[in-house]
């Protein structure tokens, strides 16, 4: 039997990061993880600190069609821009990943 969910329940809080999996990181930094890598590293973060209350996903922007982001693609000017981490469909940060202050923003988001 199929369980539907109650009004109580919350949908997760989404988190995307919009990158590039070729691109550096952080180009200057040569040698660095690929952002595909580093935003690995930040959901597996926010999973351990918030479990399901969160959905986090890589969207690479070379292959993905991006007409559903429309915020993302007006502030994706070119690839230095990347990566666009979002919560919910707003913009957290552009051009680097900010872990403690997202963290801070899903606890205030969840109450």
């Amino acid at each position: 039997m199929e369980q539907i969910p109650s009004p109580e329940t919350k949908q997760p809080i989404e988190v995307l990061v919009f990158g590039s999996p070729n691109a550096k990181y952080c180009a200057s930094c040569g040698g660095s993880r690929s952002q595909a890598q580093i935003a690995q590293g930040l959901f597996l973060r926010l999973r351990r600190l918030f479990g399901e209350q969160v959905a986090c996903r890589f969207v690479d922007v070379e292959l993905e069609d991006l007409s559903a982001y429309p915020n993302v693609r007006r502030r994706m000017t070119r690839l230095s821009n990347l990566p666009i981490v979002t919560m919910d469909g707003e913009i957290q940060s552009i051009g680097h990943v900010y872990p403690n202050r997202l963290s801070h923003a899903i606890k205030k988001k969840l109450g």
